[in-house]
């Protein structure tokens, strides 16, 4: 969530900015690094959280679920 508010913040900066103009490329490429940044650690946590599974688990079961619905729920929105 921290990286959401840097984001948000770094996004804000941006859009003041001349586009076209150097500071305006300068933010734009820290923009970019926090969206890869916020990407690589969510790969992460993921790639982690499957190899836990893996290690300490027999049997998986899958379930199929819409997530659309939970969509509807904003408190699962963003969990």
């Amino acid at each position: 969530r921290s990286l959401e508010d840097k984001l948000a913040k770094a996004q804000r900066v941006l859009s003041r900015r001349m586009k076209g103009s150097s500071r305006w490329n300068k933010q734009r490429v820290k923009v970019a690094r926090i969206h890869e940044y916020i990407s690589n650690a969510r790969k992460d946590y993921l790639d982690k959280i499957s190899t836990e599974i893996i290690k300490n688990h027999d049997v998986i079961g899958i379930e199929d679920l819409q997530v659309s619905n939970m969509l509807k729920n904003r408190k699962l929105a963003k969990a």
